[in-house]
């Protein structure tokens, strides 16, 4: 596999995409190509964090690919639509390491299907001793250090980086912060939602209120707040910010695939 830098030659493979994953990794700033070897490109493996996506001609070389440097101890993989080829060579690959779940997509249908009165009541109902606050600077830092809330800010390399094409805000409590809901990714025209909360701050409806605030700062800025929901809870909470569902598919958690 090698590193694609003219993406004019992965177009052809990745023509009807509409998945945000592949408009970020195509804008170039956030994630990374890799095709297979030769002349004309029939195999694509796109990576942006732990995930990673395959397009194209199913190959083994391309599941047995670990791009140098992807230091994650598990990754998730999933394939366009019903063509599960793609599974059954991940399922050869990784045998018992490889973990087939269900996720949601969800349809994108604008911003104009939100309603702003909706979601300015869920953002108002914060539970007592909480504060919402935009990541700033300094929560930016504690972020990139700090495992558990890394994943809001780890696509982005500096603060200046974050600052001129993320967002996000987090839940204090006591100062110290207790959920987050950020731009994992962007892409030209939206970004992809990341949310999290610690295990002792749950079931006090934060990962809400820090939703609804996102979403409505994205229809301020004009861009569109995507979500790709992981689990049925996860689905819940989306379907009650005012998105639906489009379809379910399978991907593929693979747990130490370096070893």
């Amino acid at each position: 596999m090698r590193r694609v830098t003219d993406i004019n030659e992965v177009l052809p493979v990745l023509a009807g995409w509409d998945e945000t994953f592949v408009k970020t990794c195509l804008e170039g700033r956030i994630g990374s190509i890799w095709a297979a070897d030769g002349e004309v490109c029939e195999t694509v493996l796109l990576t942006v964090g732990e995930f990673v996506l395959f397009a194209g001609t199913p190959s083994e070389d391309a599941v047995r690919f670990v791009p140098k440097g992807y230091k994650t101890n598990f990754a998730i993989m999933f394939s366009k639509g019903d063509d599960d080829r793609w599974g059954r060579l991940i399922e050869k690959v990784y045998g018992d390491k490889a973990k087939k779940t269900t996720r949601y997509a969800i349809k994108k249908e604008g911003v104009s299907s939100f309603s702003k009165i909706k979601l300015a009541a869920i953002a108002a109902n914060i539970a007592e001793g909480y504060g919402i606050v935009k990541i700033d600077r300094e929560l930016y830092e504690y972020c990139r250090g700090d495992e558990f809330f890394s994943d809001l800010v780890s696509q982005y390399p500096t603060y200046g980086e974050y600052e001129r094409h993320g967002l996000g805000f987090m839940a204090l409590h006591d100062g110290s912060p207790a959920a987050g809901c950020s731009s994992f990714s962007d892409y030209p025209g939206g970004v992809e939602i990341e949310i999290c909360t610690r295990p002792e701050h749950r079931r006090r409806g934060l990962a809400s209120v820090l939703a609804a605030r996102f979403i409505l700062e994205c229809i301020e800025r004009g861009l569109y707040p995507s979500w790709d929901a992981a689990n049925l809870s996860s689905l819940a909470l989306a379907e009650k910010l005012g998105y639906r569902l489009d379809r379910e598919y399978a991907c593929y958690e693979i747990t130490d695939y370096n070893k």
